[in-house]
């Protein structure tokens, strides 16, 4: 293995997520109601303005940051690990990164960060994990995908991808059965990423 993907909502940034969207929505509606409709596409700035330093960040009061992000992000990038924040892509990259700072992590530790911009697809659609894959040259069997969903993260291990459910903030669990999966909480999460060997790179491949 040497490539990790990591959810954001409620994963990397802990969060309810139904707090966090009428937050967000209701901090959109109050930047942009005015120009609502055809002449906003015209204004995109104005929409990286709000996701960078405007409204948006009044969003973050929704959210529970931990430092166990930070620490799992650092772990990896020491033993070469090659990350990907893979969140579903329904915002743009002035938003991802905006959330990524939130967590206390850095966007520039990514090979990749999915977003509208860049993604086709959504999850739970297994494209969205295959054009991923497809992005940064990589096969799904050198991955693991770290996500609070079932549903919408675990899917990727359907490709060959390990996995590993984050439980803190757990999403579409209701009535499922969990006990065939890796998990734990981020604390735990953290454990088992400090107890991986060094990252498996070929030394021609080590420059992707």
């Amino acid at each position: 293995m040497r490539t990790v993907l990591f959810d954001l909502d409620g994963t990397l940034l802990p969060m309810q997520l139904e707090e966090f969207t009428k937050a967000y929505f209701a901090e959109l509606t109050a930047a942009f109601a005015e120009v609502y409709g055809q002449a906003a596409l015209a204004d995109i700035p104005a929409f990286d303005r709000f996701y960078e330093n405007g409204r948006f960040q009044n969003a973050k009061a929704a959210t529970q940051p931990t430092p166990l992000a930070a620490a799992c992000i650092r772990t990896l990038k020491e033993k070469g690990y090659r990350l990907v924040l893979a969140s579903n892509a329904v915002f743009p990259p002035a938003g991802m990164a905006a959330r990524a700072r939130w967590a206390g992590v850095d966007p520039a530790d990514f090979c990749l960060i999915t977003s509208y911009d860049v993604s086709s697809y959504c999850k739970p659609n297994l494209e969205y994990y295959r054009e991923i894959l497809s992005l940064i040259g990589e096969q799904a069997e050198n991955c693991l995908m770290a996500g609070n969903s079932v549903r919408e993260d675990l899917c990727a291990g359907k490709l060959g991808m390990e996995t590993f459910l984050v439980t803190d903030c757990l999403e579409d669990a209701e009535g499922a059965d969990l006990s065939g999966y890796r998990q734990g909480s981020m604390a735990e999460l953290l454990q088992y990423l400090k107890a991986l060997p060094e990252a498996e790179w070929e030394c021609e491949d080590r420059a992707v």
